[in-house]
């Protein structure tokens, strides 16, 4: 059993960079592919998959990360985690969070916090990310 979550902790994390790579690969990927490629690199990061989850808030899709990581009986998430903690803020909040500096770091963009914050879900956090790359 632990022997296949680690698996498909591992296969995600990769699968979840390729779409980071493949957004970068060339500089003129469609706004459209982009955008694609962000969703699929959230969803992967979540342990969720990409078909199931369109249209969806980044808080629901963390939400549901922390719920997939618990019936994984993934270590680290625990019952406890979908409690509020300090200032309001649960995991999902923390988790969606977190989210945002690995987008900077694994499409290697620089977004500033304050327009991340008003990103809802991946399609408005891939147009962030398809803005970033094409700035000059």
């Amino acid at each position: 059993m632990r022997k296949e979550i680690k698996e498909k902790l591992l296969h995600n994390k990769n699968t979840s960079l390729e779409q980071a790579r493949l957004a970068r690969i060339a500089p003129d990927v469609p706004k459209a592919h982009v955008i694609q490629y962000v969703h699929n690199y959230v969803c992967y990061k979540f342990f969720l998959n990409p078909e199931d989850w369109k249209d969806e808030l980044l808080y629901h899709l963390a939400e549901k990360s922390i719920e997939e990581a618990i019936h994984m009986k993934i270590p680290f998430a625990k019952e406890s985690e979908m409690a509020t903690t300090c200032g309001a803020a649960g995991s999902a909040a923390v988790k969606v969070g977190l989210l945002m500096v690995a987008i900077k770091k694994d499409f290697q963009v620089e977004i500033p916090s304050h327009k991340m914050a008003f990103a809802k879900n991946t399609e408005a956090l891939g147009e962030l990310v398809y803005a970033a790359m094409h700035e000059a």
